[in-house]
């Protein structure tokens, strides 16, 4: 006799003599079914009584959610031979052909599972708790449900028919054929029928069915356009002992052909980042990380990216509708021009950047144009495009101008000019007497917001004899400007 447990999962052997022996511990809480076949292998169900957990498992090993069924061979060897996401398995039998026929509950599903644990849903009850099982002697299998009784013949349906689900295809698409591989014993036949619509579920105002299809290797779809598919498979066999197989469905479509979107197109200053470029000889001392007068590295403050002298970055967002390669094409215009000019073709990655050193100074624009020509043949290849707004180009770099020196009698000058720049404005001036270190100028107004400042500053005290005055403007787009003056000072008085 043979014996399993609720709460542990746990199949006994029982002999004559009252002896017991445990075969197996399965990781699922009750054993609920045990069938013995004439080779004396016995077939376990196993169930959890609960729903499985939603994460991913690997299906090689046990599982404690769901259900399972089990072989023990008469050597005491055990191996799951099917398992199922149904939370019940109620009920257990063997056919005709010592296949296992399997009720699972809460969807109330009867599968047929081979001695090799190849499976098929045979019935969806309309009740949900196949609670029995019955063999007869001529093959005939009664499930006993809660208030209903099915019974399963042990020959095929003459007729019977499939639907499918409702295929979105996201976009209108046109058909072309459908196709299917399956297995035709002599006095079996397959065919299919299509409909199509655009509601995402089948109703009125989609397509009726369309006539038989019946060949396999490409049977043309007539169902007109549409965002939505559907197919419905009969099946026939003029022999009950056989029926046909079908393995796999193949559908061939084509959507409609939509033109590409680009949503933004964005231009900014090239920044490169001081890990890129690394330390050079002209990097103060404290950027690269040493302090003056001490030996060791301490603690630093990152040096800020900076935007490169007459470089542009340009950058797009574009999607296509239908999936397709997208490919770019760039081109620039003056604000004041009519003509567009190429900048670049051939893009296949969304930025560029941009050396505007041989452009001119000024607004610019830059148009993006978007191309599904990878995807489509040119006659029903589709393009779009987006202009940016416009931004100022000015790689010229500011002028100082009108020096003007005087001396003071404790030996310190003052110095006054003017600083001007054609395009941007100006962001900040220096000087430095003798290559030494730059000192801050700031303007007149004491502000740096115009492409035209003033200055005057007065230096420290400077010993007799000639020096060398540099001057030293930065405009907004790091373009650097410079003045020179040669002071001869008198002896102090």
């Amino acid at each position: 006799m043979y014996a399993g447990t609720e709460g542990s999962g746990i199949v006994y052997k029982v002999d004559q003599k009252g002896k017991v022996t445990a075969l197996y511990d399965a990781p699922e809480r009750e054993i609920h079914s045990l069938v013995l076949t004439p080779e004396a292998d016995l077939y376990v169900g196993a169930m959890s009584g609960s729903a499985p957990h939603t994460e991913a498992q690997d299906p090689t090993q046990p599982q404690s959610q769901g259900s399972s069924l089990y072989k023990i061979t008469t050597s005491g060897a055990v191996w799951r031979l099917w398992h199922s996401s149904e939370p019940l398995l109620l009920s257990l039998v063997t056919d005709q052909q010592g296949n296992l026929i399997v009720g699972t509950g809460e969807k109330g599903v009867i599968y047929s599972v081979t001695p090799e644990g190849k499976w098929t849903i045979l019935l969806k009850c309309q009740q949900s708790q196949p609670l029995s099982l019955y063999k007869k002697h001529r093959g005939e299998i009664f499930v006993g449900t809660e208030g209903k009784l099915y019974r399963l013949m042990p020959h095929y349906a003459k007729h019977g028919n499939l639907t499918s689900e409702e295929f979105d295809m996201a976009i209108i698409s046109k058909w072309g054929k459908i196709c299917w591989r399956a297995e035709t014993p002599e006095g079996t036949k397959i065919s299919f029928q299509t409909r199509s619509g655009n509601t995402q579920r089948a109703d009125s105002t989609w397509s009726r069915w369309s006539e038989m299809l019946e060949d396999p290797t490409g049977s043309q779809i007539t169902s007109p356009p549409a965002r939505f598919l559907q197919y419905r498979i009969n099946l026939s066999t003029s022999n009950q002992s056989v029926t046909p197989l079908l393995k796999e469905v193949a559908i061939a479509s084509l959507q409609n052909n939509l033109k590409p979107e680009i949503k933004t197109v964005n231009i900014s200053p090239y920044f490169l980042h001081p890990e890129e470029a690394g330390p050079t000889s002209e990097t103060p001392p404290q950027q690269r990380g040493f302090v003056p007068g001490q030996t060791e590295l301490g603690p630093q403050q990152p040096p800020r990216a900076e935007p490169q002298r007459g470089l542009w970055r340009i950058s797009w967002v574009a999607q296509d509708p239908n999936k397709d390669s997208l490919i770019y094409e760039l081109y620039f215009r003056g604000s004041e021009e009519k003509d567009w000019k190429l900048l670049k073709k051939g893009l296949h990655r969304t930025f560029y950047v941009w050396n505007t050193t041989s452009c001119p100074d000024g607004p610019q624009l830059i148009k993006v144009v978007a191309s599904d020509r990878l995807s489509n043949p040119p006659h029903l290849a589709l393009s779009a495009e987006k202009t940016s707004r416009p931004f100022v180009v000015d790689n010229t770099p500011p002028q100082v101008g009108r020096l003007k020196i005087e001396q003071l009698p404790e030996g310190r000058i003052v110095v006054s000019g003017e600083l001007e720049d054609a395009t941007s404005p100006l962001k900040k001036a220096e000087y430095s007497i003798d290559s030494g270190e730059w000192l801050v100028i700031f303007p007149t107004d004491g502000i740096f917001d115009s492409k035209k400042e003033s200055f005057r500053f007065a230096t420290e005290a400077l010993s007799q004899g000639e020096h060398t005055l540099v001057i030293r403007a930065t405009d907004f787009r790091n373009n650097v400007g410079t003045g020179k003056a040669v002071v001869q000072l008198k002896s102090h008085k």
